[in-house]
C-alpha cells in the first residue's frame, strides 16, 4: 500500500508520497503550529482497531510520530486547537 497524503497545491489536489505515514482513521484532531511550521495530528478512530492516542507531526513533506510523555486518552472526534504563545496544544 502507497502512503500517501492529499496536499492542496496551486488550485488542485495531487497525493504526496510519504515513507510514512499515520494508519488510515476518521475524526482525527488536526492543527497547525505555526511556531515550528508543522501540522500536529492526535487520535482519530478506524472500526477495526477503535480509537488512538497516537500523535504525529507533518513537516510538508513526512509524517513522524512523536511519543509525548503525558497524552490524552484515545479518543476521536474531539478538537484541537495550537496555542503558540504556549507552544502547546489544547484538545476538547
Amino acid at each position: 500500500m502507497s502512503l500517501g497524503t492529499p496536499q492542496y497545491e496551486k488550485a488542485d489536489w495531487i497525493q504526496l508520497e510519504t515513507s510514512n505515514a499515520p494508519s488510515h482513521r476518521a475524526n482525527a484532531s488536526i492543527a497547525y503550529d505555526e511556531v515550528r511550521a508543522n501540522v500536529v495530528l492526535f487520535g482519530g478512530f478506524n472500526a477495526p482497531q477503535g480509537s488512538y492516542s497516537d500523535t504525529w507531526i507533518f513537516d510538508g513533506c513526512n509524517w513522524a510520530e512523536v511519543d509525548p510523555t503525558r497524552r490524552p486518552s484515545a479518543r476521536a472526534a474531539s478538537n484541537l486547537c495550537w496555542c503558540s504563545s504556549r507552544e502547546s496544544g489544547f484538545r476538547r
